[in-house]
């Protein structure tokens, strides 16, 4: 094989065009041809240096000296990487630990890359209740109140957050944009922050979802986003309060 195959055969394991590599060493895409083509029978070193580095390669592999592309020692002085001491310890050659290390390296990345092709392709799903109504006063859940389960992608889900979700009922939110009939998904929480939506109990009755807001005196307001409701004040040392859920995000009704 002869220089300028090896110039081209190696520009297309990289994926480069002959634009690529002229940009990459100062020349026009005709000079890079010309270099394949044999056009120029010797190259001076000035010139193969250069396409050796573009080509992340060695002087020596283009010219036929060797026939691995690669420098492995080159390579691992170059990258971030160290081997470590447990790696084929019974291999002592610098030269041979590198190779051994950049195929390793190289195959870890194939695998990472090949398990980011296969989470892009393959949706999965997981189930969560939606609850007609929630128990308050035993500080649980009630299963037999389970109207049904949705199916959320787990993209938008948090692993190892536990959520459940509540259908709306009225317009007291509307200014959030959470409209009648909406089922809107909660996280399971007993704490929130200042301006946070959540989902509420006040003394054993259904559940509500509000803007919640603890007030230096201690008691507790509950706010819609609209301006026709009151807010709920709720005193925590007279009143069963608890806080069940922290809203995440809405279906709504409308396509």
């Amino acid at each position: 094989m002869s220089i300028g195959e090896r110039i081209k055969k190696r520009r297309k394991e990289l994926g480069m065009t002959a634009d690529d590599l002229g940009m990459a060493i100062g020349k026009d895409r005709t000079t890079v041809y010309r270099y394949e083509k044999g056009s120029i029978e010797k190259l001076p070193t000035n010139v193969l240096e250069p396409i050796a580095e573009a080509l992340h390669t060695t002087p020596a592999f283009l010219m036929g000296w060797e026939d691995d592309p690669i420098d492995y020692e080159e390579w691992l002085n170059n990258s971030c990487y160290k081997i470590p001491d447990a790696f084929y310890p019974d291999v002592t050659d610098p030269y041979e630990r590198a190779k051994l290390y950049y195929l390793f390296k190289q195959a870890e990345q194939e695998d990472y890359l090949r398990d980011v092709d296969r989470s892009k392709t393959k949706r999965t799903f997981k189930n969560i209740p939606l609850y007609t109504s929630i128990s308050c006063g035993r500080g649980m859940f009630v299963d037999d109140e389970i109207e049904d389960y949705i199916a959320i992608p787990d993209k938008y889900l948090t692993p190892g957050v536990e959520y459940f979700a509540n259908t709306a009922h009225g317009d007291s939110m509307i200014n959030k944009g959470i409209k009648d009939g909406d089922v809107l998904v909660f996280e399971r929480t007993s704490v929130l922050e200042n301006g946070m939506i959540g989902s509420f109990c006040i003394d054993n009755e259904k559940a509500y979802c509000k803007i919640y807001r603890r007030l230096p005196n201690g008691m507790i307001m509950l706010e819609s986003a609209n301006d026709r409701y009151d807010p709920i004040m709720v005193d925590v040392t007279n009143e069963c309060f608890r806080i069940i859920g922290r809203y995440k995000f809405k279906f709504s009704i409308e396509q």
